[in-house]
């Protein structure tokens, strides 16, 4: 039996694993070693017996290289194992109707910003690399700000699904509040300081060594604390990361390592994702800059494109069919193109759009694949 018997994918993972395949970026940092866990992921993820959206099978395999990834090349494995309580919970989750999957979604963000990132530098070594390699390790703090961005996203819903479960046992509704204050650390609320120094670093073009006195931004303090009280999965995300690579792995105690790696390649990471979540009446006058938060703007941009094979009792709100990429004029320029399935879709791409600035760094075009709309970037 040919070890091909199986092979299966999904049209818009076959797009991506042949865009993917392409990438010539062999000097970057990282960048062979992840090569080759996607690669080994999507041969997986392609011969699984069991097809459907969500198998338990296929949610194996992205924990796979989720290990791959943390535990063999990070060395993170404390953090890990947050991961494998997410797939376990997941399940639980997808009873709900209108349940989208996370776990799987974040594995996908990071396959298809992987591409855009190192497409990029592949030729580019203009203002977009130098703005990317804010972190010294730009595929690392990619990695890190994919896979991790929707983690504190079962306790944004926490209300929501437990006056359900109330329901289904009570026969009532039984309205639930739980209060942040009353759950979390107090260090988490002292990680915003470092939150709001990156900000304000990233914003005006310098880069903080955490643990040292550096001035914060208060009104982007402010925010956070306001959106972690309603308990907003991005900055939730964030923080949590933050308090597990400090206490769960211990590597605080490493001066080197806290002076050096953190603040040039995790803080950058935690940034993007304290932001993902944010909308323009939050901070009227925060832009999400490619220039000032390049990985924010990376996941903002892939976590609004990647919505194929989220969902199992309903259809997908939109379909990857083709990217191009092309460097006219030097110029990165980027063509999606989306089957769009929902009229949510629509919305979800004009709020996206209003929230990015390009600075004519980069053309990003995302048609539908009927040729009746057009987001330009």
């Amino acid at each position: 039996m040919s070890d091909d018997t199986f092979f299966y994918l999904k049209d818009s993972d076959k797009v991506l694993q042949s865009r993917i395949s392409e990438l010539e970026h062999k000097d970057a940092k990282s960048f062979g070693a992840y090569l080759d866990i996607i690669q080994t992921h999507f041969r997986n993820r392609g011969k699984l017996k069991e097809q459907g959206e969500y198998s338990s099978n296929k949610m194996k395999s992205v924990t796979e290289a989720l290990r791959q990834l943390w535990v063999v090349e990070a060395e993170k494995g404390s953090t890990f194992e947050i991961f494998k309580d997410f797939e376990t919970f997941e399940g639980f989750l997808f009873q709900s109707e209108d349940y989208r999957g996370h776990y799987v979604h974040q594995f996908d963000v990071f396959l298809l910003g992987f591409y855009l990132l190192n497409k990029i530098m592949e030729k580019d070594s203009g203002p977009i690399s130098n703005n990317l390699h804010v972190s010294s390790n730009p595929n690392f703090t990619w990695m890190l700000t994919a896979t991790f961005h929707d983690m504190g996203y079962p306790i944004e819903q926490i209300n929501n699904w437990f006056s359900r479960f109330l329901k289904m046992f009570l026969k009532v509704e039984t309205p639930y509040q739980l209060e942040v204050r009353n759950i979390l650390p107090p260090t988490f609320f002292e990680y915003l300081k470092y939150l709001s120094e990156e900000h304000y670093n990233l914003t005006t073009d310098q880069i903080a060594v955490s643990g040292q006195s550096y001035i914060r931004d208060w009104q982007f303090h402010n925010c956070l604390e306001t959106k972690l009280l309603r308990k907003d999965h991005g900055v939730i995300s964030s923080l949590l990361l933050i308090h597990s690579l400090l206490t769960q792995e211990k590597i605080k105690q490493f001066h080197t390592w806290f002076v050096s790696t953190f603040p040039y390649e995790i803080m950058p990471a935690c940034h993007a994702i304290s932001l993902h979540n944010f909308d323009n009446s939050e901070m009227k006058d925060l832009k999400i800059s490619l220039s000032k938060y390049p990985y924010a703007f990376l996941l903002m941009l892939c976590d609004t494109l990647q919505d194929w094979q989220r969902s199992v009792q309903t259809q997908d709100y939109s379909e990857l069919t083709e990217i191009q990429f092309s460097f006219p004029n030097g110029i990165p320029t980027t063509d999606f193109r989306l089957k769009i399935n929902a009229p949510r879709k629509f919305e979800e791409l004009d709020k996206m759009k209003n929230r990015l600035i390009t600075h004519g760094l980069i053309k990003i075009t995302i048609r539908q694949e009927n040729g009746s709309r057009v987001w330009e970037l």
